[in-house]
């Protein structure tokens, strides 16, 4: 990327309204066009621009419709990230991005494509960071 890491972390908090009114025009379903960007930043190589991504997950989930599964990946990755601050970052937005992971999917169905994230939360308890009590208090 020739962009800078501040520029990239204001396209991920910009990302969801682009996002929003690509699929508002009915340009492309958010899987077909807008997946590949999403995951480009929430994979992004700095940790300054995954975390400004992991802030805005839960839009870019409702957004996602049927393709939210998608997301089921990148989620538990920002979890497990190397960086304390982009798991804390992902942690205040959680429960509404489960609800939107889990939107309309039965019980089996849900806890089956979950279980990874619930992995990775239980790792945070582990993880290298003194503030993993925090973040976990975040979610409870």
């Amino acid at each position: 990327d020739t962009a800078s890491p501040a520029r990239r972390a204001d396209a991920a908090r910009a990302a969801p309204g682009f996002v929003r009114a690509a699929l508002g025009a009915g340009l492309a379903p958010y899987g077909a066009e807008h997946h590949a960007c999403v995951a480009g930043l929430l994979g992004d190589g700095d940790d300054g621009v995954r975390a400004a991504a992991a802030e805005r997950l839960h839009e870019f989930a409702r957004l996602a419709g049927p393709d939210v599964s998608l997301l089921l990946k990148p989620t538990a990755a920002l979890l497990r990230d190397s960086s304390a601050a982009v798991a804390a970052a992902t942690l205040p937005m959680l429960p509404a991005t489960l609800s939107a992971l889990s939107a309309g999917k039965s019980d089996a169905r849900r806890d089956g494509e979950l279980s990874d994230i619930a992995h990775a939360l239980v790792a945070l308890e582990g993880g290298p960071s003194n503030l993993a009590w925090r973040m976990q208090a975040g979610v409870a």
